[in-house]
């Protein structure tokens, strides 16, 4: 209604608007894409056939290799719509209007990941860090004095993981990043969280030898208040 954009009715404004900064894509940009069909069951291959050294009266015991769970795309809908009156259609910006496309593929996108993260699963996807399939063995509770440690990252953390899965990424709020990693060093005093500017003088972070991603605080808390 008139009352909802009253601030861009008037003539004597500006043909500009200022618009809020949100930064959203970087995890939608690192999700795999698949254009499947919905209702399509993608098996997860749980256990491996192991080689076994044998001799001439032993033979090798028979392996049964398990695929029993399984990875669903379901149907989920997602929807962004604006309501104009016909008053507000005509008295309105022209820019005003044009702004709506860059805002709902922003709207998607943030929803889009958010759900990545923390969807609940129902009538969304199921986030990675809600997922019950996801071993207790693989989350890590690290306590405010272990963040700012080199040494404990690289007991709790990178040892933890398995030589097959080091080529990911870290995914932490900005201000993650900026207050626990950035300026942490070793017990040699060489920096350990870095960054580094590009020849377009873009920021590129790095920790431990991977790139960090940082997020909206609505998408990953920081870790002081999350």
């Amino acid at each position: 209604a008139t009352s909802d954009a009253s601030a861009v009715i008037p003539t004597t404004i500006m043909n500009e608007i200022v618009q809020e900064l949100k930064s959203y894509g970087n995890i939608f940009n690192q999700v795999r894409k698949l254009n499947v069909q919905g209702g399509v069951e993608i098996p997860i291959l749980s256990l491996k056939p192991t080689a076994t050294w044998i001799g001439e009266s032993t033979p090798s015991e028979t392996k049964k290799i398990q695929a029993n769970t399984k990875v669903s795309f379901s149907y989920y809908g997602l929807e962004c719509k604006i309501a104009q009156t016909i008053l507000v259609n005509v008295t309105t910006l022209e820019m005003f209007q044009q702004l709506f496309v860059p805002l709902a593929v922003e709207a998607i996108t943030k929803a889009l990941e958010i759900a990545i993260i923390k969807g609940t699963g129902t009538g969304q996807p199921t986030g990675i860090t809600v997922d019950s399939r996801v071993p207790s063995a693989n989350k890590i509770t690290m306590a405010p004095v272990d963040v700012a440690s080199w040494s404990a990252w690289k007991k709790m953390v990178f040892a933890k993981m398995k030589k097959s899965y080091r080529r990911g990424v870290f995914l932490m709020a900005q201000s993650t990043f900026d207050a626990n990693i950035d300026g942490m060093v070793d017990a040699n005093g060489q920096p350990i969280g870095r960054v580094n500017y590009g020849i377009d003088g873009e920021e590129v972070y790095r920790f431990g030898g991977k790139t960090v991603e940082t997020v909206e605080d609505d998408i990953l808390a920081p870790f002081d208040t999350a």
